[in-house]
């Protein structure tokens, strides 16, 4: 068996740095317009020379338009372990002197409170919604979000601890706040596929849900802010804010303002993994960790009144424990506070569900409450609990009628998607001659086939539906 020279250069990357390192190593490649073997070949002076046209192209775009002028060393340490690897000698120290030298630092600043609130006011589905707060709580690699999956999100106390890269050398974990966990759990609640291999974010093509690739999540992001403010977007960043970096600058000051520990604070943003102490941070407990990191709780999530909620035990028990006569009156007060939190919550929930009546054309929920789902149902009831209202009660023959609604509305679904078939079929090719078919004959077979598993999932939901008593 003959390696090639790209085996080689993959063999000792991290899976982590891969991905990467072949883009920049297909970037100088394309520009030779060379193979990988053909470089191998040539003699040194003509590599050198490659590199050193390659170079100055780059610092051609430089001076026009200031990009990569903070980046030749990333963009030439692939170049160079393509090198090592192959064994090709290059003078290195002479191309380095070459390269654009490095303009001031852009010194992006952090996001803010408001920042965030402004990209949620502008997600409209729970998907966003959870990406956005699961940035704010980690702050990690957005290119890195693709890899997750359910399995490796385990619930600790009100929140979570997320594993990357488990099983690997690069393994870390970091943790999400009460806040951020609930919204992930909303969005999974929406999801068919839930089991612990499935990824946890996913795209979604009627109700297949796919793997969200890596450049749609920074597509996702780059979306979010310039719904924001369009005036404020320059080459996809938002002045003076990077797009991921402002995240992990926000939550490195609230650790910093906190006093985390350095070596808390760049094991949960994987800063410096190469120069940390492998040994600090091996099989650290998820119980220890979200010790450290409930101390930042508070400062890292939006809602006000979840700050409250996420502070309040401790606040109360230490003043039990040294005041707990003098501070009487303020820890009633923060209890009633909370309770007053929570009604106005629920309050909110009923009038939403009064207001869908309305526009429905009825008078109140009693006269829809056969159209709505178990969620809704559970939600309903739980406000009017806390409240004090009437309770919703649901007979069993309006159970019934509630059921009887929901088979009819799957059945229609299914309806509408053997009608999508059948126009499909039309254009599907026949199977005889593969090899002549075209693109497009092979996205139409893809969009049928994807249709057909569609319904068949629609189908099975519809006959679990049935099966409930």
């Amino acid at each position: 068996m003959i390696i090639t020279p790209l085996q080689r250069f993959f063999s000792t990357l991290e899976e982590s740095s891969k991905p990467t390192y072949k883009i920049y190593l297909d970037k100088f490649f394309n520009h030779a317009k060379i193979s990988h073997d053909e470089f191998c070949s040539y003699d040194r002076k003509d590599q050198e020379d490659l590199f050193e046209n390659y170079l100055f192209y780059l610092r051609g775009v430089t001076e026009k338009t200031g990009k990569y002028q903070n980046s030749y060393n990333t963009l030439f340490a692939p170049l160079k372990h393509f090198c090592i690897m192959n064994d090709i000698a290059i003078n290195w120290a002479r191309i380095y002197k070459m390269f654009y030298k490095p303009g001031k630092l852009s010194g992006w600043e952090a996001y803010t409170d408001d920042d965030l609130k402004q990209f949620l006011d502008h997600c409209d589905n729970l998907r966003d919604l959870a990406f956005v707060h699961f940035m704010n709580s980690t702050a990690v690699r957005v290119g890195e979000m693709y890899l997750l999956n359910i399995r490796d999100v385990t619930p600790i106390e009100d929140g979570a601890i997320v594993k990357y890269y488990a099983g690997q050398k690069a393994e870390y974990k970091v943790c999400l706040t009460p806040e951020a966990y609930e919204y992930l759990k909303k969005y999974l609640a929406t999801r068919k596929n839930t089991r612990p291999h499935d990824p946890l974010f996913t795209s979604k093509k009627g109700i297949i849900e796919r793997r969200l690739a890596k450049s749609t999540l920074s597509e996702l992001m780059k979306e979010l802010r310039y719904k924001v403010n369009p005036n404020q977007i320059r080459d996809g960043k938002r002045k003076n804010k990077a797009p991921n970096n402002a995240f992990r600058k926000r939550l490195e000051n609230i650790f910093a303002d906190v006093e985390m520990h350095h070596k808390y604070t760049n094991y949960l943003l994987d800063h410096n993994k190469d120069k940390q102490d492998p040994h600090y941070f091996r099989d650290i407990s998820n119980e220890r960790l979200y010790v450290k990191f409930k101390k930042a709780v508070p400062l890292i999530m939006l809602d006000k009144s979840r700050q409250i909620i996420a502070s309040k035990d401790d606040e109360i028990e230490k003043l039990r424990q040294s005041y707990e006569g003098e501070f009487k009156e303020k820890i009633e007060f923060l209890e009633s506070r909370l309770n007053n939190m929570e009604t106005e919550r629920a309050r909110k929930v009923i009038e939403f569900y009064d207001d869908l009546a309305e526009k429905k054309g009825v008078k109140d929920i009693e006269e829809i409450k056969t159209k709505l789902d178990d969620v809704q149902i559970d939600e309903i009831v739980k406000a009017r609990a806390i409240v004090d209202a009437e309770p919703l009660e649901i007979t069993p023959s309006q159970d019934m009628l509630r059921r009887r609604y929901l088979i009819s509305k799957q059945e229609s679904i299914i309806f509408d998607l053997k009608k999508e078939l059948e126009e499909l079929a039309k254009k599907v090719p026949k199977r005889k001659s593969p090899d002549k078919m075209t693109d497009k004959q092979f996205d139409s077979l893809e969009d049928y086939e994807d249709k057909i598993l569609e319904i068949e999932l629609v189908v099975e939901f519809l006959n679990e539906l049935k099966k409930r008593k």
